[in-house]
């Protein structure tokens, strides 16, 4: 009898920690802390507008109730339905909080076909994606910054899961002066460097895709793009690509063959929007494919490795004392 109840308690609780704790830890989340955005288990991502010319597309720019409208052109003046004579944010030096720019992280989590993200596959394993997450919300909030988890059935029948990191990125984009997007197996691994010191202190005012090279060719892993009119051309231009199998390696880099084809290409003109930077910067490695991650490394992230949650594991190990203490 008490074996019976143990083997009840037991499945009881593993119901309890795959289907009830995703909604318990995001809800709790945001009202402890009051800080993040979330999107739990929809079926599409909130409609939200699509800027790729910003000039037209809020139809009443001067109305002051248009919130869901970028910033820049809020307060601008409009006429039958084109907004004149604005500026964007970082030309003005408009800052959010205390000389920060409004920055959000994105992480857009796939489920799979079934509708759960617990499956045989140690890249779904619900304790790394909720890790993942926690890291990444940490990290943003030690920062000011929002993070956006997104889980998001996408049902696209003919369309590799990966693509839709980047609508996400056209919904979200207008709200903020860059978006940083993440992996579900990126990790931040030292909190002491702010995206703003760290990375962007330096980028050119003409550069929208912020991105790092690694021993193939570009990786969409973790990359932040700036809230400008070229960068909603480069996304619309990626995702144009989105069924174009012809791409070199389609079926394995999905996205990342399409962005590596516009900045190869000078698809519209765009390889001009791109800076590159070091591998370490933004994207170092847990294997060795360009820079191995080290210790004191902003980020680490595991592409192409089936054991995620075990690289994850031994890089914890590796890092010891001294990388806990660095962790959000």
């Amino acid at each position: 009898m008490v074996k019976l109840l143990r083997i009840f308690l037991t499945g009881l609780l593993a119901l309890f920690m795959i289907f009830v704790w995703p909604y318990v830890f995001i809800t709790l989340r945001d009202l402890l802390l009051h800080k993040g955005r979330y999107r739990v288990y929809e079926e599409e991502l909130e409609q939200k507008p699509i800027v790729s010319n910003v000039t037209s597309a809020c139809p009443s720019v001067a109305s002051s109730n248009c919130t869901a409208c970028p910033r820049e052109l809020q307060n601008g003046s409009a006429a039958n339905g084109v907004a004149h004579n604005f500026s964007f944010p970082w030309q003005n030096n408009e800052k959010i909080g205390a000389g920060k720019p409004n920055i959000a992280i994105i992480t857009v989590f796939i489920l799979p076909k079934d509708g759960h993200f617990v499956t045989d596959h140690s890249q779904l394993r619900f304790d790394h994606v909720m890790e993942s997450f926690l890291n990444k919300f940490k990290y943003a909030h030690y920062y000011n910054y929002e993070f956006i988890p997104i889980f998001w059935n996408f049902k696209d029948p003919d369309l590799p899961g990966a693509w839709a990191k980047i609508p996400a990125l056209q919904r979200y984009l207008p709200y903020y002066d860059w978006v940083w997007s993440m992996d579900v197996d990126a990790f931040v691994t030292n909190r002491r460097l702010s995206i703003e010191e760290h990375v962007l202190k330096h980028i050119p005012l003409d550069k929208a895709v912020v991105i790092a090279r690694d021993c193939n060719h570009l990786n969409t892993g973790s990359f932040l793009i700036r809230n400008t009119p070229r960068a909603f051309q480069f996304l619309d231009a990626v995702y144009s690509l989105r069924r174009n199998t012809s791409l070199h390696l389609y079926d394995i880099w999905y996205e990342q063959s399409a962005v590596i084809h516009v900045f190869d290409h000078d698809i519209e003109g765009l390889t001009s929007t791109f800076h590159l930077i070091p591998q370490q910067k933004l994207n170092s490695y847990s294997s060795n494919c360009g820079h191995t991650w080290q210790l004191r490394d902003f980020v680490v992230h595991f592409p192409g490795q089936a054991e995620k949650s075990k690289a994850w594991a031994n890089l914890l190990r590796k890092g010891g004392a001294e990388l806990q203490e660095l962790l959000p």
